[in-house]
């Protein structure tokens, strides 16, 4: 294993902790492209492949002795000819990020990465043999629970220990538990309105707090140490438990952001190289933990208009911030625009971050691990508010047309904007990008993170709104997207009530350039904000004798079509995605895209083409 890390990193790290390894932190962030602070086994390989290609000097395909070191050599040159082939040296990857991936997600963690680095552990202390000796079950839980088996009980492996825990309680399967199941000290703590059972989101609430209480550093993990400590007396007179969470309530709260109708105090944000028609601004926001926050924003306007014109909210991903290029491409095409930062940040940066200033709210915890917080401190909560304040002040401003004013959010965005749209019912036409709702199913790190986290699935899940969203909307991505499959994708524009469109461009790229260099995203909101429909839609779509057929109405010509399917299984971003030709025929207003699907097929849709914009049918899964 050591040669391994030697190999990996290039040096041996020798304890688990950030600042003794800042080497391997550098890494971690330079592999998560998205900032979601998971690296994905794609980024993790894409960076490696980079790696690979810079030190292959003669652009050969393989490395010799030369080229890489003697590490390398051995630990990949399997057929021991000298060389390392592209091939065997993603093999030796791959083999690298398994070995991180206690947990099997294909995903890690800055922990995990920081944990392959750390010397074994030490012999317990005589004061935690002694206790372990003591408290043999608090031992065995710790065990049980650390299903990962690095001697560390994330919060996640904690609250799935006690999930297993309620069900084998729960005899009848009711799914719900009465004294008698569960003890009358768990009742008393638990049951907070004194109905006489409990369920497990009552119970969740007390294994929160009892972890909170036994995390003394707060770094979301427990070690056996400090579980052992809850037996000593330290954490024994911690306030156990939160009570039940109203998650109807939480809901009601969230709604009620639809409230903020009223445009914020805004002023010029100083020391940033503002113009008349350009400006970057900080706009007041809601109250975080007791102190006013405020949120930086680029706001812009068309270089010369002569009537009001229609505008956009623009929401970055992760990694991103308020990015004043992105208002420019939209103020070229007649457009006022505001991008804004949710996360505390100007667009000035500190090294590789962003800076913070001085009215920041909370910054986005992984993927929704800050649930436990109490809603008002979620930063979901507040990236809602900033956007609907956002829409409240562009719409505010003299020369935009209120009634013409749009949503477009990406990755983080998209997920953001997917949660919006099903809120604030003002906006004219909705474009989410990549990013969507119902990912507590989706097969990979987001659902690994929410497949339990009952707070996303019943307040913050898109899906649970956007069957009151009216408005027009663009579906935007691309069929490799490794962070929001295409299955959820579909699910969420299955939902939505108003027209949709979908636009699945492959090979595109997860990031903030590509889909605002295409032209898909300003094509749907001119045919919107114009008055007309979205400029194509499927109209129907069906399968026949292993022939697919979907039909579109679209203003614009169509020039070609492309089946794009895969054989393959698994989540989406794993397939292979092969592009063959389909027939167009145009019969009237409606224009029909034919192919006939290969053997095997798993999932498909057509693409139409029309100039350089991609217009596609829904995603179809083989049953």
């Amino acid at each position: 294993m050591k040669e391994i890390i030697m190999l990996t990193f290039g040096a041996a790290f020798t304890a688990c902790t950030v600042l003794a390894n800042p080497g391997l932190v550098r890494l971690h962030q330079n592999m998560d492209v998205n900032q979601d602070d998971l690296v994905t086994e794609s980024e993790f390989l894409a960076m490696w492949e980079d790696y690979f290609k810079g030190k292959d000097a003669n652009k050969d395909g393989q490395l010799n002795g030369t080229e890489c070191s003697a590490e390398v050599l051995k630990q990949a040159d399997k057929n021991q000819d000298g060389i390392v082939t592209f091939a065997e040296d993603r093999a030796l990857r791959k083999a690298h990020f398994q070995s991180m991936d206690k947990d099997g997600d294909r995903s890690l963690t800055l922990p995990e990465m920081l944990r392959t680095a750390a010397k074994p552990a030490a012999k317990p202390t005589a004061a935690v043999a002694k206790a372990s000796a003591a408290n043999p079950h608090l031992v065995k839980l710790h065990k049980t629970a650390d299903t990962s088996q690095d001697g560390l009980v994330s919060n996640a492996e904690f609250v799935a220990y006690w999930r297993t825990s309620f069900d084998q309680r729960d005899k009848d399967k009711n799914r719900q538990l009465t004294a008698a199941e569960t003890g009358a000290g768990i009742m008393k703590f638990a049951d907070k309105n004194k109905d006489g059972v409990l369920f497990w989101e009552e119970e969740q609430q007390l294994r929160q707090g009892h972890f909170e209480s036994m995390d003394k550093d707060r770094d979301q993990h427990l070690t056996l140490e400090e579980i052992l400590a809850t037996a000593s007396g330290s954490s024994k007179n911690a306030k156990p438990t939160r009570g039940a969470v109203d998650f109807a309530a939480q809901r009601a709260k969230v709604a009620a952001l639809s409230n903020l109708t009223k445009a914020p105090a805004m002023h010029r944000a100083a020391g940033f190289d503002s113009t008349d028609n350009l400006v970057a601004i900080y706009y007041e926001a809601l109250d975080w933990k007791g102190k006013p926050t405020k949120v930086f924003a680029w706001i812009g306007m068309p270089d010369e208009y002569t009537e009001d014109v229609p505008a956009v909210v623009l929401v970055h991903g992760g990694g991103g911030t308020a990015f004043k290029n992105w208002v420019q491409e939209w103020n070229a095409r007649g457009y006022a625009a505001i991008s804004i930062a949710v996360e505390g940040q100007t667009d000035k940066k500190i090294g590789k971050a962003w800076e913070s200033h001085a009215w920041a709210g909370p910054k986005r915890n992984g993927i929704y691990h800050d649930s436990g917080e109490s809603l008002e401190n979620q930063w979901m909560y507040h990236a809602v508010a900033d956007t609907i304040l956002a829409n409240s002040l562009i719409r505010s401003i003299k020369g935009v047309d209120a009634d013409r004013v749009g949503i477009m959010g990406i990755s983080w965005g998209g997920v953001i904007a997917s949660t919006v749209i099903g809120i604030d019912d003002r906006f004219t036409f909705a474009i989410p990008t990549y990013g969507c709702g119902g990912l507590a199913t989706a097969a990979n790190q987001y659902g690994n993170n929410l497949s339990k986290n009952e707070t996303y699935k019943q307040v913050w899940d898109p899906m649970l709104r956007l069957n009151r969203v009216a408005m027009p909307s663009l579906w935007f991505s691309w069929p490799e997207d490794s962070h929001f499959p295409m299955d959820c994708f579909a699910a969420n524009y299955g939902k939505v009530a108003g027209e949709h469109m979908v636009s699945l461009v492959p090979k595109m790229g997860h990031g903030h350039g590509p889909p605002w260099s295409r032209p898909e995203s300003y094509a749907f909101a001119d045919s919107v904000v114009n008055g007309a429909e979205p400029w194509c839609e499927q109209v129907d779509a069906s399968l026949q004798s292993g022939v697919f057929h979907a039909s579109f109405k679209s203003t614009k010509a169509l020039n070609a079509a492309v089946l794009v399917s895969t054989t393959d299984t698994g989540v989406s971003s794993d397939r292979a995605w092969v592009e063959s030709p389909a027939t167009i025929v145009k019969a009237g207003a409606i224009w029909t895209a034919s192919a006939k699907l290969p053997a095997g097929t798993t999932a498909w849709f057509i693409n139409v083409i029309s100039g350089d914009l991609i217009a596609s049918s829904d995603y179809q899964q083989a049953q």
